[in-house]
């Protein structure tokens, strides 16, 4: 028999130990693997408080490691789980897309590049509208670069333009807006009352705001986590809607440990990763020589896939393959999948509606987007 975790006393040699009172005391050994019942001797286990407290560290750190134990499921992906691809030299539709919605069986792609916003179809891949007008008049855009879903369709932020653009499914421009004060928009998602929420990592800290399309309005909102860091890159957020849902948005640490169901109506959810990492000490700018010096990413991307919230995770332990699935409302912890196989995709996104997987990147140089069955 053995038992997961024990504290062991272990006393000096006689010939090594100190004359300090002090340092003659036993000190106490966590040892990294069971230890046999039969090893431990009852006469070496003296009633001390310091053994009693590392006994209490220890067991912590032991929960803390069960916990962070993920329940891993293998997304093998091949020819025959794929159900659709596209990208070639000869595709001029998407020439550089960076960012991928998945709403209501459309897939909306934003292309700095193009400048454009494309609508495909989810089920086949074909393009269903591409809006592309480039300048800084009205109606036209520089570099779109984030998207959201919307009650009436879906809200682009352009960081070139500082504007919101507000499109129907179909691909009319419906609406657009300044953002607030131009301010710089890292992340955004909407409310189903039609509020959009936006992410502004604005010195000396971070901060996000709604909007309402067609008002000047705007409110803060209250930051979900820790906002004492002075270091921006620790409140660094992905930020996903929640469609037609009463849990509103779901937020993420790009750069530290959280996650977060936000609701105009509620207060803040927050949950923990299922991962426990420590990050590297955060470095200005004019320090950072390589990528050891760059902060670890955690959450690479953020998003709901119909009935959970779900995190692309970074990280070291599964190489930026897997997808950590949490419960709504609550936050737990379910389940992973980790995508194996070999496409040749460099994966810059990805999104996950239902039972299928959409990954956004690149193979030969040249854009791809492909969607991929998930097993039950």
């Amino acid at each position: 028999m053995t038992v997961p975790l024990t504290v062991l006393v272990a006393y000096p040699r006689q010939a090594d130990a100190p004359q300090s009172r002090l340092l003659r005391s036993p000190r106490c050994v966590v040892p990294s693997a069971p230890v046999p019942l039969r090893r431990l001797r009852p006469s070496l286990l003296p009633d001390t408080r310091s053994c009693f407290l590392l006994l209490l560290l220890a067991l912590a750190a032991w929960v803390q490691g069960a916990i962070a134990q993920r329940t891993v499921r293998d997304l093998t992906l091949s020819d025959k789980s794929m159900l659709w691809i596209r990208g070639s030299e000869t595709d001029t539709t998407i020439l550089d897309p960076n960012r991928m919605l998945v709403s209501n069986g459309r897939i909306f792609l934003t292309d700095p590049q193009g400048p454009a916003v494309v609508g495909l179809d989810a089920r086949t891949g074909r393009t269903i509208w591409r809006y592309s007008k480039r300048g800084s008049g009205p109606g036209e855009f520089r570099a779109p670069a984030l998207a959201s879903w919307h009650p009436q369709g879906v809200v682009v932020a352009d960081n070139d333009t500082h504007r919101l653009y507000l499109f129907s499914t179909d691909g009319a421009l419906a609406a657009e807006q300044a953002v607030p004060m131009g301010q710089f928009v890292a992340g955004l998602c909407s409310f189903a009352n039609g509020d959009v929420l936006l992410y502004v990592p604005a010195p000396p800290s971070s901060a996000l705001i709604t909007v309402r399309l067609g008002s000047r309005v705007t409110n803060r909102f209250p930051f979900p986590f820790d906002p004492s860091s002075p270091n921006l890159m620790a409140h660094a957020l992905d930020l996903a809607s929640v469609p037609a849902n009463k849990y509103g948005c779901v937020a993420s640490k790009k750069t530290e440990d959280g996650i977060a169901t936000l609701n105009p109506e509620s207060s803040p959810v927050v949950g923990k990763f299922v991962e426990r990492l420590e990050q590297r000490a955060y470095k200005p700018p004019a320090q950072i020589r390589d990528t050891s010096d760059i902060p670890i990413p955690f959450s690479l991307r953020t998003g709901f896939d119909g009935t959970s919230a779900y995190v692309w995770f970074g990280g070291k332990s599964c190489a930026s393959r897997c997808i950590d699935f949490y419960s709504m409302p609550a936050l737990r912890y379910s389940y992973s999948l980790r995508i194996q196989g070999k496409t040749g995709i460099g994966i810059r996104d990805l999104a996950i509606d239902g039972r299928v997987l959409y990954l956004l990147g690149s193979r030969d140089g040249f854009p791809v987007l492909a969607a991929f069955t998930i097993p039950k």
